[in-house]
C-alpha cells in the first residue's frame, strides 16, 4: 500500500511528475496512476484499491481537474471513506466554484502555482502530512480489513480478534472527534468483531465446563466401575451411568455451542448461515434420545427452537453459489432453471437452482443469456465472445471498451455500452452494425425495449440519467439501378441504414439466391423496386419474365416474413393491378 494517493488531471502530468519524485525523496510512497489508457471496470478497481489503501489524498486542483469526469469519481471515493484529503493549486480556478467538489471546500488548500515557491509549499505539504500519522495509519488499516471482510461475505475469518480487536475499540473511541472520523463500515466491522468474539469466548466457556464435567464424571464413573466390578452390580451401573451423562453432556454442549454461533451470525446479518447453523443443531438435537435434552437445566432444546422460528421467516436466501471472488454479474436463464454468475476471479459458472454447479470457463466481466437461453455472451478485454452451455466458445469478436452488453429480443443483436461514450450493435457473427454516441461520459448500462426497436442507456454523466435511442431501421432496396430505385435511395431518411442493389447485387432472375441473400442482410424492410419492363422482349423470354415479375416478388415476401421484416413491392399495372381481394403469394 501507498502512503499518498494523488489526483490530477492530464494537463498537469509534468507537474504530477514532480511532487511525485519530491514525495518520494522524502520517503512517502505515493501511487500515481500514469496510465494513459482507456478506462475500463478493472481499472477502476484498481484505481478504488489504491484509494483504499492510501493514509492521504492528495487532489491537484486545476481548471481541468475540477471538471473531469474521473478525477471527480476519484474525489467521491476518498471522501465517502472518510480519507484524508488535501487540496494542492496548480493553476487557479477563476469562475468555477460551482465545478469544486464539497471535499476540498472543507479543506485548506496548499498552493504549488508556478509564481508559488516550490520548496515552502512543499514544506507545508510535509507538515500537513505529519499531523496525527498514528490515526491516520490506523485509519487506513482498519478501512483496508473491512472493505476485505465486507466484499468476502462477512466471514468471521475477516473480523478483528484479540489485540487487534481492542485496539480498533480504542481507536474507534477516539476517532469519533478526529479528522478523518471512522467510517459507518468501520464501525460495524469493529461492532461485529467484538459480538463475534464475546461469542466465541462465552461458547468456548460452555464447551470447556461441558469437557470438565464429562472428564470428572468419567474418572469417577470409571475408578468405580473398576474397584467394584467383584463387589456388586448396582456399583457398576451407576458408574457407567456417570460415564454415559458426561457423554451426554458434550453432546448438549456441542448443539448449544452450535446454536449461540447461529445466533451471532442471524445478528451479523449472515442470515442464511445462521439458518444452516440452527438447522444442523436441530437435527442433532432431534436424534438425541429425549430423556437427555429434558434434564438440560440450561434448556437447549428452547434455544434451538427459538432460532429455528425467528430465522426461517428473516431468511429470504433460497441458495447460495460460492467464487473465489466478489461475483460482479449475475444472470438467469429465460426459463429460469439456470444462473450464470461472473466472478472476479475471471470464471463465469453455470448453476442448477439447488445450487449444484453445472459448467465452468474463463471469462472476464459481464454475462447475459440469449433469448432462447441456448447461447451465453460475456464482454471484457475487448471483446465480445459467444458461449454455448457446455462452456465452448463459438464466436470472439473485437469490441474496443465494451462494457455492459444486451441481447436483442429476437436474439439477433448484440448491444455494448463503452467507455468511449459510445453503444455498438453487433451481429452474431461480429460484424458492427451500428455505432452512436450515447453520452458525454462512458456508457454503464443498455437495454433492448420489448420489442427490440429501442435501446435505453444510462451513463456516468454529471446528472447521471438515461437516455433512449430509436435503432436505426436497416432497409434494402432492390432494383436501385432504376429511376424509381434511384428517387427512392434519394428519400431515404438520414437515420436509415440503406442496402441498395442493382441486378449485379442479386438478379431476381436467380430466385434461389434471394432468400439466403435476405437472412445475410436481415433488413427491417425490403422495398422492391425491380422487374422485367422490356414488354416486347418478355414474349421471346416468358421465362425469365416470370421468374423476375411472378416468382421473385413471392419468394422476398415469404423470405421477408421468415425474419419478421416489412415487405413493399412497387410495380406496373400491367403485372400487379392493385385491385384484386386475395393475396398475391
Amino acid at each position: 500500500m501507498a502512503d499518498i494517493f494523488v489526483s490530477y488531471s492530464r494537463k498537469d502530468k509534468d507537474f504530477a511528475h514532480v511532487l511525485h519524485d519530491a514525495l518520494e525523496n522524502s520517503q512517502q510512497k505515493t501511487w500515481v496512476d500514469w496510465k494513459d489508457i482507456l478506462p475500463t471496470s478493472e481499472w477502476w478497481h484498481e484505481i478504488e484499491r489504491a484509494i483504499e489503501g492510501a493514509d492521504t489524498f492528495i487532489f491537484v486542483i486545476s481548471p481541468d481537474s475540477i471538471v473531469s469526469e474521473y478525477c471527480g469519481k476519484e474525489i467521491e471515493h476518498a471522501d465517502r471513506l472518510n480519507k484524508r484529503i488535501l487540496p494542492i493549486v496548480r493553476r487557479d480556478v477563476m469562475g468555477s466554484e460551482g465545478d469544486i467538489h464539497p471535499a476540498l471546500s472543507r479543506h485548506q488548500w496548499i498552493f504549488f502555482r508556478e509564481s508559488d515557491d516550490f520548496d515552502i509549499a512543499f514544506q507545508r505539504l510535509i507538515e500537513a502530512l505529519a499531523i496525527d500519522i498514528a490515526h491516520i495509519h490506523a485509519h487506513t488499516r482498519l478501512l483496508v480489513r473491512a472493505i476485505e471482510w465486507n466484499d468476502k461475505g462477512r466471514k468471521d475469518g475477516f473480523l478483528l480478534r484479540g489485540e487487534d480487536l481492542q485496539d480498533g475499540e480504542i481507536w474507534l473511541e477516539k476517532g469519533a472527534v478526529k479528522d478523518p472520523q471512522p467510517t459507518e463500515l468501520q464501525g460495524t466491522y469493529i461492532k461485529i468483531s467484538r459480538e463475534i468474539e464475546d461469542a466465541s469466548d462465552r461458547a468456548a466457556a460452555i464447551l470447556r465446563e461441558a469437557v470438565e464435567k464429562a472428564a470428572v464424571r468419567t474418572k469417577i464413573g470409571s475408578a468405580i466401575l473398576a474397584g467394584t466390578i467383584l463387589l456388586a452390580i448396582g456399583a457398576s451401573v451407576w458408574a457407567t451411568k456417570l460415564v454415559k451423562d458426561a457423554s451426554d453432556d458434550i453432546k448438549i454442549a456441542d448443539i448449544r455451542l452450535k446454536s449461540l454461533d447461529a445466533k451471532e451470525d442471524f445478528r451479523g446479518e449472515q442470515v442464511f448461515d445462521a439458518l444452516v447453523k440452527a438447522v444442523s443443531a436441530g437435527q442433532k438435537l432431534k436424534d438425541l434420545d429425549p430423556t437427555i435434552w429434558k434434564k438440560d437445566k440450561a434448556n437447549t432444546q428452547m434455544l434451538v427452537t427459538a432460532n429455528l422460528s425467528r430465522f426461517v421467516y428473516g431468511v429470504q436466501e433460497k441458495n447460495r453459489f460460492a467464487h473465489s471472488s466478489r461475483v460482479s454479474s449475475v444472470a438467469f436463464s429465460p426459463d429460469g432453471k439456470t444462473i450464470a454468475t461472473r466472478s472476479g476471479d475471471n470464471s463465469v459458472k453455470l448453476w442448477a437452482l439447488e445450487g449444484k454447479e453445472l459448467q465452468s470457463f474463463k471469462a472476464v466481466k459481464n454475462v447475459v443469456f440469449s433469448p432462447d437461453g441456448k447461447t451465453i455472451a460475456t464482454s471484457g478485454d475487448n471483446t465480445v465472445k459467444l458461449w454455448n452451455l457446455e462452456g465452448k466458445e463459438l464466436q470472439s469478436f473485437k469490441a474496443d471498451s465494451a462494457d455492459e452488453i444486451a441481447f436483442s429480443p429476437d436474439g439477433k443483436t448484440i448491444a455494448s455500452s463503452s467507455w468511449d461514450s459510445t453503444v455498438k450493435l453487433w451481429n452474431l457473427e461480429g460484424k458492427e452494425l451500428q455505432t452512436f454516441k450515447a453520452h458525454s461520459a462512458n456508457v454503464s448500462s443498455v437495454a433492448f425495449s420489448p420489442d427490440g426497436k429501442t435501446i435505453a442507456t444510462g451513463s456516468l454523466d454529471r446528472q447521471g440519467f438515461c437516455r433512449c435511442r430509436n435503432i436505426r431501421m436497416k432497409v434494402l432496396i432492390l432494383g436501385a439501378g432504376g429511376q424509381v430505385g434511384s428517387a427512392l435511395q434519394a428519400l431515404a431518411p438520414g437515420r436509415a441504414m440503406l442496402t441498395a442493389l442493382d441486378r449485379t447485387g442479386l438478379n431476381l432472375g436467380d430466385v434461389d439466391a434471394i432468400a439466403p441473400l435476405i437472412r445475410q442482410l436481415e433488413p427491417s424492410l425490403i422495398i422492391n423496386a425491380a422487374g422485367y419492363t422490356a414488354v416486347d422482349k418478355a414474349e421471346s423470354e416468358p421465362d425469365l419474365a416470370q421468374r423476375i415479375n411472378g416468382e421473385a416478388p413471392g419468394t422476398l415476401a415469404r423470405a421477408a416474413a421468415e425474419i419478421g421484416a416489412r415487405f413493399i413491392h412497387i410495380s406496373t399495372d400491367f403485372v400487379f393491378d392493385g385491385t384484386g381481394h386475395m393475396p398475391y403469394a
